[in-house]
């Protein structure tokens, strides 16, 4: 036995393709008082109600024929022109939709689901009260075999993983007695990631042997992080004169570098803005929080560090926090990115229990970049236990948190760039 394709087994079973099929003006009271003018023209020779009974019938079971086949083989698609974007970001998005039967469609509409933070531009879409689904409605008539293209713009308004789709499309019979609907298409994923800005480089490791005393020289020095050229000193070795600048100045000159720094960077975001849960949120501190981080990941890349993140939020659609264990490179920077995008802007669990694991799994050799836009007892009694381990945390205070930082810590304070400021 051959086998019909998909489009046949339609033509026995069309009413699987509607979700929702139903008569606006036909009911069970209009069809069965024509059944009975029909048939009381027939018996009593009255040919004028019989006829009204029988175009009644007809023309109801033409519409039904008509809107059970109107949304068979119509195609909709959705192309954007990226799936990756930044607040302020404007992305294309084309919606296509083809009629690939003989059945004309007198009216479609397209109901188009987006995130409330997608913005159309030049559309006019409603957002219903406190949902967060915007619905852009599309119109338009279909011959036999026409495709029609609509390209619209969305603005990104802010950070987080929104999306598009999917559609509902409804139309009905040319009279509009009848009406069907079905959905089409998928969802589509558009991540918005955090704004991330310049910024300067951290402070420098202190250098303290015990105490208060600092040592004379550096440590450990990187010979590849070149400062400059300073005189000679008895106490310099030998390998460290720079023969170049000596035969330039005529006196002895030796290399000074940098201290070696960490090439492992784990990132610890705070997401607390207040000690107490029932004291609310500061969303607009959180955000802030949020961009620091992404802006020290992005400079960590940039320089060819390892890079990790750690948070006490949890990510859209899981029950856990968001942990990134530390890498290079830019594929590593897009799920650093994508990680922040997804990340709600509250928190879940006490930061300290956040810190007390990364101190418990790291080492030494990792440089712990506490980002926070607060500051309590909790967290700076266990950054006491980072200093006591032997490893010293730098501390990036956002917004209040920059009035009262913890004591005894290297701050690095990361300032909003002049544009963002003014606003």
């Amino acid at each position: 036995m051959i086998r019909l394709p998909d489009r046949f087994d339609r033509i026995h079973k069309p009413f699987l393709t509607n979700e929702g099929d139903r008569s606006l003006y036909f009911g069970r009271v209009w069809i069965y008082g024509a059944l009975i003018a029909v048939f009381a023209g027939i018996v009593l020779d009255h040919y004028p109600l019989a006829l009204v009974g029988f175009f009644v019938l007809a023309t109801a079971a033409g519409s039904s024929l008509w809107n059970r086949y109107a949304l068979n083989d119509v195609v909709f698609a959705l192309k954007s022109s990226t799936h990756r974007a930044f607040p302020g970001d404007i992305i294309d998005l084309d919606v296509t939709l083809a009629n690939e039967k003989p059945l004309p469609l007198p009216e479609i509409t397209v109901n188009l689901a987006l995130s409330e933070a997608l913005d159309p531009i030049d559309i006019d879409s409603t957002v219903e009260g406190a949902s967060t689904i915007r619905t852009l409605t599309l119109r338009a008539s279909l011959r036999p075999f026409e495709t029609r293209t609509w390209r619209i713009q969305l603005a990104c308004m802010r950070r987080g993983p929104w999306s598009v789709g999917p559609a509902t499309l409804r139309s009905s019979d040319p009279f509009g007695f009848f009406s069907s609907r079905r959905t089409a298409g998928s969802r589509q994923d558009v991540f918005v990631y955090p704004h991330s800005f310049p910024i300067h480089e951290p402070p420098a490791r202190n250098e303290r042997l015990m105490g208060p005393l600092t040592a004379r020289r550096r440590l450990v020095t990187d010979p590849m992080r070149r400062a400059g050229v300073r005189d000679y000193h008895p106490e310099d070795p030998f390998r460290t004169i720079n023969w170049k600048a000596t035969a330039r100045t005529g006196a002895l000159k030796v290399n000074v570098n940098d201290p070696v720094v960490s090439t492992v960077l784990m990132i610890v975001l705070n997401l607390d803005t207040f000690t107490h849960y029932w004291e609310g949120l500061a969303i607009e501190q959180s955000e802030r929080a949020i961009e620091t981080a992404a802006s020290i990941a992005r400079w960590g890349i940039e320089q060819q560090i390892s890079v990790g993140v750690s948070t006490n939020g949890l990510i859209a659609g899981y029950d856990t926090p968001l942990r990134i264990p530390h890498g290079r490179g830019l594929h590593h920077q897009a799920q650093i990115m994508s990680g922040l995008a997804r990340l709600w802007a509250f928190s879940t669990v006490p930061v300290a229990n956040i810190l007390r694991q990364e101190r418990l799994r790291g080492s030494r050799d990792v440089t712990y970049v506490i980002v926070s836009p607060m500051t309590s007892p909790a967290i700076a009694n266990e950054l006491r236990l980072y200093t006591l381990a032997g490893i010293d945390p730098i501390f990036v205070p956002v917004g209040e948190a920059a009035l009262h930082p913890p004591a005894g810590l290297r701050l690095w304070s990361i300032d909003l760039p002049q544009q963002e400021a003014a606003a």
